[in-house]
């Protein structure tokens, strides 16, 4: 085992369901994740269920599906909270309560 405190490593195909222990059982995504270099890890990668992969690939991998994910996060966010707008009458603060309250 090398004594790097971390590896990077993605599933060995696609569909491949792993679990990492160290964060609570999530399931790996499929562009991989960067793990400690553990028992648990090793294993896997003995027996090709999971594949290295460099430091390089990983964050590009990574860079590309949060940038996706992001837009549509943010499409979305974006077309509920104008639909929540458009349903919702504005709100009153006290300050023009009091405002309104003067005026007459």
């Amino acid at each position: 085992m090398s004594k790097e405190k971390f590896i990077y490593v993605k599933p060995g195909f696609e569909g491949a369901v792993i679990r990492m222990p160290d964060r609570g059982n999530k399931i790996m995504p499929a562009h991989g994740a960067r793990v400690p270099n553990a028992i648990y890890y090793q294993r896997r990668l003995a027996d090709n269920d999971l594949l290295p992969t460099t430091k390089k690939a990983f964050e590009e991998a990574e860079a590309a599906v949060q940038k996706t994910a992001g837009n549509d996060v943010n499409e979305r966010f974006n077309k509920a909270r104008l639909t929540a707008d458009e349903k919702t009458p504005a709100k009153k603060t006290k300050a023009t309560s009091k405002a309104s309250a003067q005026e007459q």
